[in-house]
């Protein structure tokens, strides 16, 4: 019995003792545990923050890659479009009645039919006389200079007609007043001397006349020529070169009338974009695009070997947009 005392007596004892080291050890496992915890929560969040950091750097820069993309794209159109209402609607000059160039506005009441016209088929005499640049090719917006020299009346294009319709009211406009959009306008042709002038053929006796800006406001910056095979006859880097014209065609005069040839051409020009600023802040910073024109074209060489005589045909355009800063 008093073994079994004895026995339980001291038991417990070393019971508690062992109770104790295990809670010690137990504990500092628990801290280790803990520790390790928290340091692979505290490099989990160090490594998702820089993640997320590094997402936003690059959605930062994919938004402005985007944007000046989209940018890039808006010039581009812009500039199709403005060529393509050179060849459908031209430019009116003339004080005296509205451009209407890209815009609306306010006409006099079309006839019934919608057509306004101001040529007299039966007379062949216009009731009034209306000059601008109409240009037969969208083409002719980056390859052609425009000659303002041709003042002379009979050497001017002469609007003949006008497609006009009526739109609703603008922002602008009082709900009772009537806007009319010209949709379309046909042009004297035939009898009427050419306006535009390939860059190509510039005469001028120095470097800044030889490089004229055509009516899209481009200039020629490198011309290929080539035959019939493909063989390059002339391959120029339009610098400050003042003989172009004479040189090409001493190329034509070598062959024959008839002859093809293709003229592979550079035009460049740089749109800037004005910084856009509010409360003194840049909100939108400037930006400048350069906008390059690469050109194929066939020549005509059936009526003549001199430019003056070359008709031009199948022209292919193709353009590349780069932000420069």
């Amino acid at each position: 019995m008093k073994n079994f005392i004895f026995l339980k007596s001291v038991f417990p004892c070393r019971r508690n003792k062992s109770t104790k080291g295990e809670k010690n050890g137990s504990a500092i496992i628990l801290s280790v545990m803990c520790l390790a915890f928290f340091l692979s929560m505290s490099l989990n969040i160090y490594y998702t923050g820089a993640k997320k950091a590094e997402s936003a750097i690059d959605k930062v820069t994919g938004e402005k890659i985007t944007n000046n993309i989209d940018t890039a794209s808006s010039i581009g159109y812009q500039e199709l479009y403005l060529a393509e209402n050179f060849v459908r609607k031209g430019f009116i000059y003339d004080d005296d009645h509205p451009s209407s160039f890209g815009d609306t506005d306010s006409y006099a009441v079309p006839n019934e039919d919608g057509q306004s016209s101001y040529f007299n088929y039966g007379t062949g005499e216009y009731t009034s006389e209306y000059y601008g640049i109409q240009l037969n090719s969208f083409s002719e917006y980056f390859d052609s200079h425009w000659d303002y020299t041709l003042t002379d009346s009979s050497k001017q294009k002469t609007m003949i007609s006008e497609n006009i319709e009526e739109i609703k009211y603008t922002y602008n406009k009082a709900k009772d007043d009537k806007v009319y959009r010209v949709m379309e306008r046909s042009w004297q042709s035939g009898g009427v001397p050419e306006k535009t002038q390939k860059l190509w053929k510039s005469t001028g006796s120095s470097y800044d006349e030889e490089k004229k800006v055509s009516i899209g406001g481009y200039r020629l910056t490198h011309i290929i020529l080539k035959d019939s095979s493909g063989t390059e006859k002339y391959n120029e880097d339009v610098t400050t070169t003042t003989t172009l014209k004479s040189d090409i065609e001493d190329i034509l005069a070598t062959g024959t009338v008839g002859d093809e040839y293709s003229i592979e051409a550079t035009f460049e020009k740089t749109v800037v974009l004005a910084a856009y600023e509010s409360d003194g802040d840049v909100k939108i910073p400037e930006m400048s695009f350069d906008i390059i024109v690469n050109e194929t074209i066939d020549l005509n060489t059936d009526d003549g070997l001199l430019l003056t005589d070359v008709e031009y045909e199948n022209s292919a355009i193709s353009m590349e947009i780069n932000q420069v800063n």
